[in-house]
């Protein structure tokens, strides 16, 4: 009750980021 969320949560926004627009020149950082 917390710590998944907050993965689920950090993942989908990493998912979102990339998904906006590439800013980093990697293709991911996980």
């Amino acid at each position: 009750m917390g710590t998944h969320s907050y993965v689920k949560l950090a993942m989908e926004a990493v998912h979102y980021y990339l998904l906006k627009g590439e800013l980093l020149p990697c293709p991911s950082p996980l």
